[in-house]
């Protein structure tokens, strides 16, 4: 089972309270490498709040329990084949793809992971198989991120410094244009005058 996204990280643009949002869409692909009978092909989207807690006495601060608490705030579930009673065959070499979508809320928070906390999206696909006969699953992490732009002056102007550097190096430095989407090669020229 492989899971295919479009555009990864997912970007945001702009504020929680002005965005509109974004598509997060891709593929699911199964190529089974001997032929299998499944129940049902299924998808799930999950977006978590994770916090770490840190419950009880303990006299010896190095053995206080992690309790992290878990709230899922968001899910959604996709069915590509008919759940029934009947059973369907994938064969062996055979290349199944399954799209999916689905339009991530402009207000939603972004992917974060710190030390006690994290807020993270991610994907499940599953291959329910018959009673006995152990079901396939796949994960993929799913990565959000926002751009917040400033729509009100010129977006397409270079940005440029010029200063001294202890009071002997004069220098101008130099990037292309003012936004950057979180992951982009940023090109920097510097000049020393």
């Amino acid at each position: 089972i492989e899971i295919r996204l479009r555009d990864d990280p997912l970007i945001l643009h702009g504020p929680p309270e002005e965005s509109v949002g974004s598509v997060l869409n891709g593929i699911v692909i199964i190529k089974p490498n001997k032929t299998i009978r499944v129940k049902a092909v299924m998808l799930k989207l999950q977006g978590k709040i994770e916090l770490k807690n840190f419950r009880g006495v303990h006299t010896n601060p190095n053995q206080t329990p992690e309790i992290w608490q878990q709230v899922n705030f968001l899910e959604h579930h996709w069915t590509f084949t008919n759940a029934g009673s009947t059973l369907h065959t994938l064969l062996a070499n055979e290349t199944y793809e399954f799209p999916f979508e689905y339009l991530i809320r402009g207000n939603l928070p972004v992917s974060v992971n710190v030390p006690n906390g994290r807020i993270s999206y991610r994907l499940v696909a599953t291959i329910e198989r018959p009673p006995l006969v152990r079901n396939l699953r796949k994960e993929l992490s799913v990565k959000i991120q926002r751009a917040y732009f400033d729509f009100g002056g010129d977006l397409s102007g270079e940005i440029s410094s010029i200063g001294r550097w202890a009071n002997s190096l004069r220098y101008a430095a130099t990037i292309p244009k003012i936004h950057y989407m979180p992951g982009s090669v940023i090109p920097l020229h510097f000049t020393f005058i």
